[in-house]
């Protein structure tokens, strides 16, 4: 028989443990939120590089910047705006989607592009066309990166992807046809609008899709090694 000691003892250390173990779930959020986050700021960076190389954006890109020169509104504004409103139909029509990485996306992207094109238009860009290329190219790697980081830390999906997503179960498509069609939508419509298209625009829709993929494959398991949850 146990002492009346022994299983106050006994209940205190597990109360700790339980403890422990909610702390620790609260601090693997935190991490998971933060590079989340730090994802979706390098995204922005990457995105206006992008801009500012001038050789052509990537389809939602194209739409972003094709709205802000429709409505001469901030190119950030207008990927908020976008994304909030996407957002807000998937949240009304299977709410299953949203997670916090789909809000954190909603709001931190178009925050980010405004923050670095504040800081692009405080500096004239140079002529070359190297200069343009390396820029371009520097933007999709770091976009590239900045895409597959938001998706191996797997804390929801951006409003693009759970609008993809739905339409192609109601639908009941291939989600990859789907999102094509989205994509491609967004380009003819961000084109006429004013975004720009360029050898870039096909360059990161050839090399995008298999580089964020295996990207995504190494971060996701240095993600799993680097954020261990203690049960």
């Amino acid at each position: 028989m146990y002492s009346c000691k022994e299983k106050i003892k006994g209940k205190n250390e597990e109360i700790c443990r339980e403890k422990g173990m909610e702390k620790s779930y609260v601090l693997l959020w935190m991490k998971k939120i933060i590079i989340c986050t730090l994802s979706l700021v390098m995204l922005g960076l990457g995105t206006v590089m992008v801009v500012k190389a001038t050789l052509g954006n990537d389809p939602i890109s194209v739409l972003y910047e094709g709205l802000g020169v429709f409505t001469k509104i901030d190119m950030g504004i207008a990927a908020n705006i976008i994304n909030c409103i996407l957002a807000v139909i998937v949240f009304f029509v299977d709410r299953k989607y949203i997670h916090i990485g789909t809000l954190i996306y909603a709001v931190v992207l178009g925050s980010s592009i405004s923050f670095w094109l504040s800081i692009f238009n405080k500096f004239a860009m140079p002529n070359g066309l190297l200069w343009h290329v390396g820029l371009a190219v520097s933007g999709y790697v770091l976009a590239f990166i900045s895409v597959s980081a938001y998706i191996a830390i797997n804390i929801g999906v951006d409003p693009w992807t759970a609008t993809a997503l739905i339409i192609s179960k109601r639908a009941k498509k291939p989600f990859g046809k789907i999102r094509i069609f989205i994509d491609t939508s967004a380009l003819i419509i961000g084109y006429f609008l004013g975004g720009t298209v360029g050898i870039m625009t096909l360059a990161s829709a050839l090399t995008g899709g298999p580089c964020i993929q295996k990207i995504s494959e190494f971060l996701d398991k240095l993600f799993s090694k680097m954020l261990k949850y203690s049960r």
